[in-house]
């Protein structure tokens, strides 16, 4: 198990037709990596990787192989993102709620019971 901050995930998508074999249905990847051009970038992850196979497979009851392709997309977390939105907010409020112990009961800004 890896440390939350440094969290690296895989996310499989498999794109495949159930009915219609290769002769009817030719899906092709044009390239090994996958396309990024309409990729908008994200303040809590980082893309790594998109790998993308072709897998044809032969089932009963069809005379041609189904075609189907997997798309890997490699994404790692951004430890920046983590500590700016979890952490420093949680010592703030941490902090916070010490000093209001120090303050004296006179004080107007003391909640008290």
């Amino acid at each position: 198990v890896s440390p939350l901050i440094l969290d690296l995930q895989f996310c499989s998508i498999l794109v495949g037709s159930w009915t219609f074999p290769v002769t009817e249905l030719n899906l092709l990847n044009s390239s090994a990596n996958g396309d990024t051009t309409y990729y908008v970038e994200n303040d809590a992850w980082h893309l790594v990787d998109i790998v993308c196979h072709r897998f044809e497979h032969m089932y009963p009851g069809y005379d041609a192989p189904l075609v189907e392709l997997e798309y890997v997309i490699h994404v790692q977390r951004r430890p920046r993102f983590f500590e700016v939105n979890v952490i420093l907010p949680c010592a703030l409020l941490s902090v916070v709620v010490i000093a209001v112990f120090c303050l004296p009961c006179e004080c107007g800004e003391k909640i008290t019971l």
